[in-house]
């Protein structure tokens, strides 16, 4: 039985602010049910790439997948892809176990800077 998705709420991952986000920024994402429960942690590939799907989560930043440092349940961190520029909008959506788990409408800024 799959559960209904929840409200998304995004933040730079270093400040922990709200507002729009820029292409390459890492971003934390909250809401419910969006991974497993106990945390998995990406890790880069031969390439020096982090994985695109990891423990059965995905995140689409206006269709492109996002790569993933860290899932679990209620957040997840990842990097917003660099495809995102020059948009003025994203739509972030969150899938696990190919389940759409949630979905937000975001601002795209050239830059977000802020200090982990």
């Amino acid at each position: 039985m799959s559960q209904p998705s929840t409200p998304l709420s995004v933040a730079n991952a270093g400040s922990m602010l709200t507002g729009p986000i820029a292409p390459g920024e890492i971003v934390s994402i909250f809401g419910l049910g969006m991974g497993p429960v106990t945390p998995a942690n990406g890790a880069v590939d031969s390439s020096g790439a982090l994985p695109t799907q990891l423990a059965q989560t995905q995140v689409l930043f206006g269709g492109q997948p996002a790569p993933l440092f860290y899932v679990q349940d209620s957040q997840i961190t990842a990097q917003a892809p660099y495809e995102i520029a020059g948009a003025t909008t994203v739509d972030v959506e969150v899938f696990y176990q190919g389940q759409s788990r949630g979905k937000v409408t975001l601002s795209v800024a050239a830059s977000a800077p802020a200090i982990f």
